[in-house]
């Protein structure tokens, strides 16, 4: 137990929460991968990564698959 119950602790300070977003391509096979950070998540984005990696893959086909994984900031 840290206070007494119906008592609420007091902090010293407040923490600071930053957060990175890390998109990222890879190729199972031969592990190639193609990975970039932004600081946010949301569709820019997701089609900034896209222009580069076609920027680095450009001599090849691509297939890429995405999760459908929910995103609150799209």
């Amino acid at each position: 137990m840290i206070t007494l119950e119906g008592i609420k602790p007091v902090g010293l300070g407040q923490w600071l929460r930053e957060y990175d977003y890390l998109y990222g391509v890879a190729e199972p096979r031969t592990g190639a991968s193609f990975f970039w950070e932004f600081s946010h998540l949301d569709s820019f984005g997701f089609g900034k990564i896209l222009k580069l990696f076609s920027q680095q893959y450009s001599e090849s086909l691509n297939f890429i698959q995405v999760d459908r994984a929910n995103c609150p900031y799209s």
